[in-house]
Protein backbone atom coordinates (compact mmCIF):
# COMPACT_ATOMS: atom_id res chain seq x y z
CA UNK A 1 0.00 0.00 0.00
CA UNK A 2 1.11 3.10 -1.25
CA UNK A 3 1.73 6.04 1.61
CA UNK A 4 -0.82 8.73 0.13
CA UNK A 5 -3.23 5.94 -0.96
CA UNK A 6 -4.66 5.31 2.68
CA UNK A 7 -4.99 9.09 3.03
CA UNK A 8 -7.29 9.01 -0.40
CA UNK A 9 -9.00 5.91 0.79
CA UNK A 10 -9.92 8.26 4.33
CA UNK A 11 -11.23 11.12 1.93
CA UNK A 12 -13.17 9.15 -0.06
CA UNK A 13 -15.05 7.36 2.20
CA UNK A 14 -15.94 10.74 4.48
CA UNK A 15 -16.97 12.22 1.11
CA UNK A 16 -19.93 9.82 0.37
CA UNK A 17 -21.21 10.25 3.97
CA UNK A 18 -24.65 10.77 3.72
CA UNK A 19 -26.04 14.13 4.56
CA UNK A 20 -27.37 14.35 7.79
CA UNK A 21 -28.49 17.47 10.10
CA UNK A 22 -28.33 21.25 9.24
CA UNK A 23 -26.11 21.75 12.58
CA UNK A 24 -23.84 18.72 10.61
CA UNK A 25 -23.56 20.35 7.06
CA UNK A 26 -23.10 23.70 8.73
CA UNK A 27 -20.19 22.43 10.58
CA UNK A 28 -18.57 20.48 7.97
CA UNK A 29 -18.89 23.54 5.73
CA UNK A 30 -16.85 25.48 7.82
CA UNK A 31 -14.12 22.94 8.55
CA UNK A 32 -13.61 22.46 4.55
CA UNK A 33 -13.32 26.98 4.42
CA UNK A 34 -11.08 26.89 7.56
CA UNK A 35 -8.64 29.70 6.55
CA UNK A 36 -9.75 31.26 4.08
CA UNK A 37 -12.47 34.26 4.20
CA UNK A 38 -15.96 34.35 5.31
CA UNK A 39 -18.72 36.69 5.00
CA UNK A 40 -22.45 37.41 6.27
CA UNK A 41 -23.69 37.41 2.63
CA UNK A 42 -21.59 34.54 0.98
CA UNK A 43 -18.23 33.55 0.52
CA UNK A 44 -15.92 32.40 -2.64
CA UNK A 45 -13.47 29.25 -1.66
CA UNK A 46 -10.74 28.03 -3.91
CA UNK A 47 -10.18 24.38 -3.33
CA UNK A 48 -7.79 21.82 -4.68
CA UNK A 49 -9.31 18.32 -4.44
CA UNK A 50 -12.15 17.08 -6.68
CA UNK A 51 -13.70 15.06 -3.75
CA UNK A 52 -13.65 18.31 -1.42
CA UNK A 53 -15.32 20.64 -3.91
CA UNK A 54 -18.04 18.04 -4.84
CA UNK A 55 -18.62 17.65 -1.34
CA UNK A 56 -18.95 20.95 -0.50
CA UNK A 57 -21.19 21.77 -3.09
CA UNK A 58 -23.82 19.37 -2.18
CA UNK A 59 -23.58 20.54 1.38
CA UNK A 60 -24.73 24.07 0.26
CA UNK A 61 -27.28 22.73 -2.11
CA UNK A 62 -28.65 20.63 0.47
CA UNK A 63 -28.68 23.96 2.82
CA UNK A 64 -30.92 26.04 0.42
CA UNK A 65 -27.99 28.06 -0.63
CA UNK A 66 -27.12 29.45 -4.01
CA UNK A 67 -24.40 27.67 -5.34
CA UNK A 68 -21.49 27.17 -8.00
CA UNK A 69 -18.33 26.04 -9.03
CA UNK A 70 -15.79 27.46 -11.48
CA UNK A 71 -12.76 25.52 -12.69
CA UNK A 72 -9.55 26.85 -13.07
CA UNK A 73 -6.09 25.97 -14.40
CA UNK A 74 -3.48 26.96 -13.95
CA UNK A 75 -0.25 25.60 -16.74
CA UNK A 76 -0.80 22.01 -15.60
CA UNK A 77 -2.79 22.82 -12.16
CA UNK A 78 -6.07 22.51 -11.77
CA UNK A 79 -7.95 24.34 -9.03
CA UNK A 80 -12.24 25.05 -8.04
CA UNK A 81 -13.51 28.15 -6.81
CA UNK A 82 -16.64 27.53 -5.20
CA UNK A 83 -19.42 30.50 -4.53
CA UNK A 84 -21.85 30.35 -2.23
CA UNK A 85 -24.59 33.07 -1.77
CA UNK A 86 -27.07 34.07 0.76
CA UNK A 87 -28.23 34.65 4.31
CA UNK A 88 -25.23 31.70 5.63
CA UNK A 89 -24.79 34.09 8.61
CA UNK A 90 -27.97 32.77 10.37
CA UNK A 91 -26.62 29.28 10.23
CA UNK A 92 -23.80 30.70 12.96
CA UNK A 93 -26.50 31.61 14.68
CA UNK A 94 -28.48 29.01 14.66
CA UNK A 95 -26.96 25.93 15.02
CA UNK A 96 -23.64 25.39 17.38
CA UNK A 97 -20.58 23.70 15.49
CA UNK A 98 -19.97 20.00 15.90
CA UNK A 99 -16.18 18.90 16.42
CA UNK A 100 -16.70 15.23 13.72
CA UNK A 101 -18.26 17.08 10.89
CA UNK A 102 -16.03 19.85 11.80
CA UNK A 103 -13.08 17.77 10.94
CA UNK A 104 -14.03 15.81 8.60
CA UNK A 105 -14.73 18.90 6.51
CA UNK A 106 -11.15 19.91 7.32
CA UNK A 107 -9.77 16.75 6.41
CA UNK A 108 -11.16 16.58 3.02
CA UNK A 109 -9.69 20.36 2.50
CA UNK A 110 -6.49 20.57 4.51
CA UNK A 111 -5.60 16.80 5.68
CA UNK A 112 -3.76 13.83 5.35
CA UNK A 113 -2.78 10.35 6.98
CA UNK A 114 -0.40 7.67 6.03
CA UNK A 115 -0.96 4.25 5.74
CA UNK A 116 -1.24 2.46 8.96
CA UNK A 117 1.57 -0.24 7.92
CA UNK A 118 3.93 2.69 8.24
CA UNK A 119 2.70 3.95 11.54
CA UNK A 120 -0.42 6.00 11.63
CA UNK A 121 0.18 9.45 11.73
CA UNK A 122 -2.39 12.07 10.87
CA UNK A 123 -2.11 16.09 9.70
CA UNK A 124 -4.14 19.08 9.19
CA UNK A 125 -1.78 22.03 7.03
CA UNK A 126 -3.62 24.87 7.85
CA UNK A 127 -2.91 28.93 8.33
CA UNK A 128 -1.78 29.57 11.11
CA UNK A 129 -4.40 31.80 12.72
CA UNK A 130 -6.83 28.59 12.70
CA UNK A 131 -4.39 26.30 14.48
CA UNK A 132 -6.04 27.28 17.24
CA UNK A 133 -9.60 26.13 16.80
CA UNK A 134 -8.74 22.93 14.94
CA UNK A 135 -6.76 22.00 17.91
CA UNK A 136 -9.90 23.10 20.22
CA UNK A 137 -11.47 20.56 17.94
CA UNK A 138 -9.46 18.05 18.69
CA UNK A 139 -9.58 18.60 22.36
CA UNK A 140 -12.99 18.30 22.12
CA UNK A 141 -13.12 14.45 21.41
CA UNK A 142 -10.54 14.10 23.55
CA UNK A 143 -7.72 13.71 21.02
CA UNK A 144 -4.16 15.18 21.67
CA UNK A 145 -2.54 17.30 18.81
CA UNK A 146 0.65 18.94 18.62
CA UNK A 147 1.49 21.82 16.22
CA UNK A 148 4.67 22.53 14.04
CA UNK A 149 5.40 25.34 11.26
CA UNK A 150 4.92 24.33 7.56
CA UNK A 151 5.91 26.44 4.46
CA UNK A 152 4.04 29.79 5.99
CA UNK A 153 1.27 27.96 8.24
CA UNK A 154 1.11 25.27 10.42
CA UNK A 155 0.71 21.76 10.79
CA UNK A 156 -1.45 20.38 13.41
CA UNK A 157 -0.36 16.77 13.35
CA UNK A 158 -2.28 13.65 15.58
CA UNK A 159 0.00 10.50 16.45
CA UNK A 160 -0.81 7.38 18.24
CA UNK A 161 -3.61 4.57 17.59
CA UNK A 162 -5.86 5.52 20.25
CA UNK A 163 -6.22 8.80 18.92
CA UNK A 164 -6.51 8.46 15.57
CA UNK A 165 -8.98 5.49 15.85
CA UNK A 166 -11.23 7.86 18.15
CA UNK A 167 -10.77 10.95 15.26
CA UNK A 168 -11.72 8.26 12.68
CA UNK A 169 -14.66 7.54 14.45
CA UNK A 170 -15.31 10.91 15.23
CA UNK A 171 -15.26 12.06 11.29
CA UNK A 172 -16.91 9.28 10.26
CA UNK A 173 -14.64 6.99 8.51
CA UNK A 174 -15.86 3.93 10.14
CA UNK A 175 -14.13 1.17 6.88
CA UNK A 176 -11.31 2.89 7.19
CA UNK A 177 -10.85 2.90 11.14
CA UNK A 178 -11.91 -0.85 10.74
CA UNK A 179 -9.34 -1.92 8.46
CA UNK A 180 -6.68 -0.02 10.97
CA UNK A 181 -8.07 -2.17 13.55
CA UNK A 182 -7.24 -5.37 11.81
CA UNK A 183 -3.80 -4.33 10.95
CA UNK A 184 -3.21 -3.19 14.29
CA UNK A 185 -4.50 -6.69 15.11
CA UNK A 186 -2.31 -8.68 12.49
CA UNK A 187 0.81 -7.14 13.54
CA UNK A 188 -0.11 -7.55 17.33
CA UNK A 189 -0.13 -11.40 16.44
CA UNK A 190 2.51 -11.52 14.55
CA UNK A 191 4.38 -9.95 17.21
CA UNK A 192 3.23 -12.22 19.64
CA UNK A 193 4.01 -15.40 17.09
CA UNK A 194 7.63 -13.81 17.07
CA UNK A 195 8.21 -13.74 20.56
CA UNK A 196 7.25 -17.68 20.97
CA UNK A 197 9.33 -18.51 18.11
CA UNK A 198 12.40 -16.29 19.70
CA UNK A 199 12.31 -17.62 23.02
CA UNK A 200 11.83 -20.91 21.92
CA UNK A 201 14.58 -20.78 19.71
CA UNK A 202 16.71 -19.65 22.53
CA UNK A 203 15.24 -22.10 24.58
CA UNK A 204 16.38 -24.55 22.36
CA UNK A 205 19.87 -23.09 21.80
CA UNK A 206 20.22 -23.12 26.13
CA UNK A 207 19.12 -26.66 25.94
CA UNK A 208 21.39 -27.87 22.98
CA UNK A 209 24.57 -25.87 24.79
CA UNK A 210 23.56 -27.91 27.98
CA UNK A 211 24.05 -31.13 26.33
CA UNK A 212 26.92 -30.44 24.96
CA UNK A 213 28.29 -29.70 27.70
CA UNK A 214 27.21 -32.65 29.36
CA UNK A 215 28.08 -34.85 26.71
CA UNK A 216 31.88 -34.17 27.25
CA UNK A 217 32.37 -33.88 30.89
CA UNK A 218 30.42 -37.52 30.57
CA UNK A 219 32.78 -38.48 28.30
CA UNK A 220 35.54 -37.78 30.49
CA UNK A 221 34.17 -39.68 33.30
CA UNK A 222 33.76 -42.78 30.54
CA UNK A 223 37.77 -42.45 30.59
CA UNK A 224 38.09 -42.83 34.18
CA UNK A 225 37.48 -45.99 36.37
CA UNK A 226 34.21 -43.84 38.22
CA UNK A 227 32.45 -45.11 34.88
CA UNK A 228 32.43 -48.97 35.82
CA UNK A 229 31.05 -48.08 39.05
CA UNK A 230 28.12 -46.48 37.63
CA UNK A 231 24.66 -47.88 38.94
CA UNK A 232 22.21 -49.40 35.34
CA UNK A 233 20.04 -46.36 35.68
CA UNK A 234 22.59 -43.71 35.86
CA UNK A 235 24.45 -45.58 32.94
CA UNK A 236 21.71 -45.59 30.91
CA UNK A 237 21.45 -42.14 31.45
CA UNK A 238 25.09 -41.29 30.30
CA UNK A 239 24.94 -43.32 27.42
CA UNK A 240 21.64 -41.85 26.49
CA UNK A 241 23.56 -38.35 26.43
CA UNK A 242 26.56 -39.24 24.94
CA UNK A 243 24.66 -40.58 21.80
CA UNK A 244 22.43 -37.82 21.75
CA UNK A 245 24.05 -34.40 22.76
CA UNK A 246 21.36 -32.02 21.42
CA UNK A 247 18.41 -34.36 23.34
CA UNK A 248 16.61 -32.24 26.03
CA UNK A 249 15.85 -34.02 29.30
CA UNK A 250 12.38 -34.80 28.39
CA UNK A 251 13.67 -36.73 25.19
CA UNK A 252 16.60 -38.42 27.19
CA UNK A 253 13.31 -39.71 29.69
CA UNK A 254 10.85 -40.73 26.71
CA UNK A 255 13.60 -43.14 25.33
CA UNK A 256 14.11 -44.75 28.37
CA UNK A 257 12.63 -48.10 29.45
CA UNK A 258 10.67 -47.45 31.49
CA UNK A 259 10.07 -44.09 30.09
CA UNK A 260 10.99 -41.00 33.39
CA UNK A 261 9.71 -37.67 33.77
CA UNK A 262 12.16 -34.49 33.18
CA UNK A 263 12.27 -34.15 36.75
CA UNK A 264 14.03 -37.56 37.51
CA UNK A 265 15.86 -37.38 34.37
CA UNK A 266 17.41 -34.11 35.69
CA UNK A 267 18.09 -35.76 39.73
CA UNK A 268 20.32 -38.58 37.47
CA UNK A 269 22.21 -35.76 35.62
CA UNK A 270 22.68 -34.22 38.79
CA UNK A 271 24.49 -37.07 40.35
CA UNK A 272 26.41 -37.99 37.39
CA UNK A 273 28.05 -34.43 37.38
CA UNK A 274 28.68 -34.95 40.94
CA UNK A 275 30.58 -37.81 40.45
CA UNK A 276 32.44 -35.84 37.40
CA UNK A 277 33.43 -33.57 39.87
CA UNK A 278 34.99 -36.11 42.17
CA UNK A 279 36.53 -37.15 39.58
CA UNK A 280 37.82 -34.68 38.94
CA UNK A 281 37.51 -34.75 35.06
CA UNK A 282 35.49 -31.14 34.78
CA UNK A 283 34.07 -28.21 36.06
CA UNK A 284 30.56 -28.64 37.61
CA UNK A 285 27.56 -27.00 37.18
CA UNK A 286 24.37 -26.28 39.25
CA UNK A 287 21.97 -25.32 36.47
CA UNK A 288 21.86 -28.36 33.60
CA UNK A 289 18.69 -28.47 31.44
Amino acid sequence: MKAWSFSRQVAEELSHRPLQSASDLWSELLGMGVGQPFAATGFEWGLASPLAVRRAYRIARALKLSTSVELKRRERRISYVLSVEGAVDRFCLDYPLKPGPFLRGCFLTHGYMNSPERGPHVEFRIAQSQAEDVVGMLKKIRVKAGTMPHHGGITVYVKGQEGILRLLAEMGAHQSLLQMESLRVVRSVKNQVNRLVNSETANLVRTVESGVEQARLLSDLSKTPGWESLSGGLLLVAKIRLAHPDWSLREIGQAMNPPLSKSAVNHRMRRLLRIVQQQGSGLFSDHWD
